[in-house]
């Protein structure tokens, strides 16, 4: 199939469709429906309903199953025509940045996204040290949480994220690159302050001040269920900022992953830091990208980048399996 739909670049008579009418169908397969894609590429429903016909009837095969409410699932034979179809559109992608970069002697263009309580640490460190190295590559960073993430790497509107190992999808490739345990911030009048380590049982009963974003409420609320604990939920946030002000305000404990290099909130109070000693398995950071697709030179530029900085921004060391060593 691949070597099928590369002759037919090749030689415009063997076949009569266009690399955008592949994206088209790329995106709608996607998302599952003509609406969100046709919101996504900007472009109207009748054109993407037209490049699916003409898609359909050049390969003579039904594509796409139609549902109720303009939902579409792939058929046996969309399915191989979508994952061919992603892999060629990736090398076209990368084909097409070498060119550019060739002729302008620049780098281009990445499109990454970055898990919404990491990127307050990284982006702004990471977009000074790439303008330093790399001054002709442009970096266009899109902070969402794990699921958006996902999206976006599938929709194309990504090609590499910055996330951390929270249920991810199959077609999902993932490369550590540290480990980052959840510890506990409380006021600094605390009494447990100036212990080496707790236990989250220590702190039971204490109101409980919980990152409320699409996958991480869910792991807080595992740590708490594998230890046996009833967590007393007294405050919600989806901002890791806000959170840190509450405790440094008095109004009780947050579970964090990620560790700012100082301990203020933004209304400049401080809090203190507790190590957990109750064997919980840190989170995975690194990097996603689609199975499917080779990172592109400058996406492997920005990882140099971003695995340089763990010391002095996320206050951890680099922890590379054998699998990340590439980057």
């Amino acid at each position: 199939m691949a070597k099928e739909l590369l002759m037919s670049e090749i030689d415009p008579g063997a076949s009569n469709f266009t690399l955008k009418q592949l994206r088209y169908f790329v995106v709608v397969a996607g998302c599952d429906t003509v609406t969100k894609a046709a919101e996504i590429l900007n472009i109207s429903q009748p054109s993407i309903s037209a490049a699916l016909a003409h898609l359909e009837a050049e390969f003579n095969s039904q594509l796409f199953f139609r549902k109720s409410a303009r939902g579409l699932t792939l058929t046996p034979a969309g399915r191989q025509l979508y994952e061919e179809a992603r892999r060629l559109l990736a090398h076209v992608s990368a084909f097409q940045e070498i060119a550019d970069g060739i002729s302008s002697g620049e780098y281009g263009k990445l499109e990454m996204g970055c898990i919404l309580t990491i990127a307050p640490m990284l982006m702004a460190p990471l977009a000074s040290a790439l303008n330093k190295s790399t001054p002709g590559l442009k970096v266009r960073c899109h902070e969402l949480d794990v699921g958006a993430l996902q999206a976006g790497l599938r929709d194309g509107r990504l090609e590499v994220a910055i996330t951390y190992n929270l249920d991810l999808d199959d077609d999902i490739e993932f490369h550590p690159f540290t480990a980052l345990p959840p510890y506990v911030i409380v006021p600094k009048w605390h009494p447990l302050v100036g212990s080496k380590q707790v236990s989250l049982s220590e702190l039971q009963g204490e109101p409980l001040i919980i990152l409320d974003l699409p996958y991480t409420h869910d792991y807080i609320q595992m740590i708490f269920h594998n230890l046996d604990i009833s967590p007393n939920i007294a405050h919600r946030s989806m901002s890791s900022g806000t959170i840190r002000s509450m405790v440094a305000n008095g109004l009780g404990y947050a579970i964090l992953n990620a560790r700012p290099r100082h301990r203020r909130s933004q209304d400049n109070k401080e809090y203190a830091e507790l190590d957990l000693n109750d064997g919980i398995k840190p989170l995975e950071l690194g990097f996603a990208f689609m199975k499917s697709r080779q990172l592109t030179r400058s996406a492997q530029v920005m990882t140099r980048e971003v695995i340089s900085l763990c010391e002095s921004v996320l206050g951890t060391g680099v922890i590379l399996p054998e699998q990340s060593k590439n980057f």
